[in-house]
Order: structure tokens, then sequence, then C-alpha cells
């Protein structure tokens, strides 16, 4: 109910898909974004209230200490992140309504049927021509 940065919506156990031992940060990113997504979209019980909530997706990545330490545990979370950095207020669960530093946030425009390419992140190198 007070104002948060983030809400963590699962915890996901990375020793049941890597039990040889600690996975690189790229296969736990590949892992994690397909997972987070999913528990995501159980959570919020829409896979698409995310998006209509403006919300973004985030999740830890365990390094070569924490794995040595016992850790195995990653948190899959959500937030609203900010031009430079960090995030918003957000009042309220993202199960229900919510603000966003005071505001309900405004869902963005359906996407197109069919395939799409997305927005290139920033300072990504375009694709070469045909």
């Amino acid at each position: 109910a007070k104002p948060h940065a983030f809400e963590v919506v699962a915890t996901v156990d990375l020793s049941s898909q890597f039990p040889e031992g600690l996975p690189s940060i790229e296969d736990q990113d590949r892992y994690l974004e397909e997972t987070c997504t999913r528990l995501v979209g159980e959570y919020l019980g829409d896979p698409q209230a995310l998006r209509n909530k403006t919300l973004t997706l985030f999740w830890d990545n365990l390094g070569y200490d924490s794995w040595l330490a016992g850790s195995r545990k990653v948190n899959c979370s959500i937030g609203k992140q900010v031009e430079g950095g960090g995030f918003a207020s957000i009042t309220g669960s993202a199960k229900g309504d919510i603000l966003i530093d005071g505001q309900p946030p405004v869902a963005p425009e359906p996407l197109p049927e069919g395939r799409s390419l997305p927005s290139p992140l920033p300072g990504a190198v375009p694709l070469p021509g045909p």
C-alpha cells in the first residue's frame, strides 16, 4: 500500500535448471527471460498486464562468489524504470490497480496483428539493409 520502487513477483531456483554448477550470465539470462516472463504473467493473471501497466520485468543474476556461498535463488521483479536510471514510485500491488508517481498508468497502443519488429534499444546498431 505504501510507495515502493519494485515488486518481487517470484523466486527461481537456478540449481534445478543448472545442476552441474554456476551458469554463465548469458545462460542465466536466457533461462530467466522465459521463466520470469511466464511467472509474471501468472502472477498478474494476464500476459499483457505487464505491458498495459507500463512496468518492466527484471531479475538478479548470481555471480561466482554467491554460488560458492550456496546461493541458488534469484528474484523476478517488476517496476517502472525511469530515464536516467532508477525507478518510479509505485503505490499498490501490480496485481491490482496501481499508481506510478501518483498517476494511473496509461496503457500503450495495442501491438499490430502479425509480425512486427521491436523498436531498437538506444545505442543499438541498426540492422543491415537488404
